[in-house]
């Protein structure tokens, strides 16, 4: 009599195995081969950005403020985990930004480092180069001159 045993996986192997009723299995575990951290490449889309923050509120969003322009929904009890920005909608275009994209910023010493896009900006603010920076409600002001945007490069 033979049974047949339900694929078994192990990290990529999968194997289909029939045995015995009394035979001894032996199974050797296959690992996945150590990879290597790769450095992250940069590339620079602007370095005349002008930041600053906005808080995901009515008054500075439309009615539906839990929602991104990308439809993205904010937890607005811990904003910050997001870590998201609006972008200006011709300087997501000029640089082929896409909701989701990762930028690194630098320039505003508190809010360096690394975002997501997952707004734009009104269009009131079109052709000029702006970031908006989502931050809790509590933070009222900021406004950095000359910050730099980076873009993840693509191998």
């Amino acid at each position: 009599m033979r049974r047949a045993l339900m694929p078994l996986c192990l990290g990529i192997a999968v194997a289909v195995l029939c045995v015995r009723p009394g035979a001894k299995l032996l199974l050797h575990s296959v690992t996945e081969p150590e990879v290597t951290p790769r450095e992250t490449i940069w590339d620079l889309l602007a370095d005349d950005v002008t930041a600053t923050v906005y808080n995901a509120v009515p008054e500075q969003c439309d009615a539906d403020f839990m929602h991104t322009a990308s439809n993205f929904l904010i937890d607005t009890a811990d904003v910050l985990s997001h870590r998201i920005i609006a972008m200006e909608r011709t300087m997501m275009a000029e640089y082929g930004v896409r909701y989701g994209d990762v930028v690194r910023i630098e320039g505003t010493t508190l809010w360096d480092g690394e975002w997501q896009v997952q707004d734009t900006m009104n269009r009131r603010f079109a052709g000029m180069h702006k970031i908006d920076i989502l931050v809790p409600k509590n933070i009222r002001h900021g406004k950095w001159h000359n910050v730099k945007v980076y873009k993840k490069s693509m191998p």
